[in-house]
């Protein structure tokens, strides 16, 4: 894989705009009207810009399928970050998604780990490209470059179909959330080997009306509401990759 330049970015926006188009993750917080598909791109190109700040932005060797990674610990909210988020606002989610995606958000973050981790927040693959196992190479090519960086790697999902792909890869379902859809929270095995006792008794306050029956991690403001609860929906095939794989 391939780190992108500001050269490829009207290339990951194509890909994921299309990958995650009927994504019910994203369409929970974009507004839903005549311009939907362009909100949704406006939705990826602030996500590319918060991630070339933040994290990383992949591409795989042939340039048919990206990524977007984000290092929550290294995220910080500035002047030119609170200008992107007012942007969104406009021409994305629109006032009347704000706080349903502030509410998300934060039981989306009681359920991450207070120490560093790779936020695996897009992947996806080009609609003509896909059932080629392009994906499932840059998913193990991410893999290997979290390990060396000694981090593990979360995701979120609301594809079930994309369950088996992710497993196969080596993650976990750690627990899950009911919004009007399932939300399924995911590490990989990296996460699952260094996860302390004191991460999962962190989570014991979270409202139980909130949780879904969830497996152990052991045993297998505007800013970050905005786009972490929604691009952290790293889904595959119709969302992105996995069920074309």
């Amino acid at each position: 894989m391939i780190k992108a330049t500001k050269t490829d970015y009207p290339l990951v926006i194509q890909i994921l705009s299309s990958a995650f188009k009927d994504n019910r993750s994203v369409n929970y917080i974009v507004r839903q009207d005549h311009n939907r598909d362009k909100r949704i791109e406006n939705l990826i190109a602030y996500s590319i810009k918060v991630c070339a700040k933040f994290g990383e932005i992949f591409l795989s060797d042939d340039q048919k399928a990206c990524a977007l990674i984000l290092f929550p610990d290294r995220k910080k909210t500035t002047v030119q970050s609170l200008f992107w988020d007012i942007n969104l606002i406009a021409t994305c989610t629109g006032i009347i998604n704000v706080q349903r995606t502030i509410d998300r958000e934060a039981k989306i973050k009681q359920r991450h780990p207070d120490s560093p981790f790779v936020h695996l927040w897009y992947i996806g693959v080009s609609a003509a490209d896909q059932g080629k196992g392009i994906g499932t190479k840059l998913l193990d090519q991410i893999l290997h470059w979290a390990d060396s960086h000694n981090r593990p790697v979360y995701l979120e999902t609301s594809t079930e179909s994309n369950i088996p792909f992710y497993r196969k890869a080596g993650f976990t379902i750690f627990d899950q959330l009911d919004l009007s859809y399932r939300l399924y929270f995911l590490c990989n095995k990296h996460a699952q080997n260094s996860m302390e006792t004191d991460s999962l008794s962190s989570r014991s306050d979270i409202n139980q009306s909130d949780r879904i029956q969830s497996s152990p991690v052991s045993s297998a403001t505007v800013s970050s509401a905005i786009v972490s609860s929604t691009i952290a929906e790293s889904t595959i095939a119709k969302s992105a990759i996995a069920e074309s794989n």
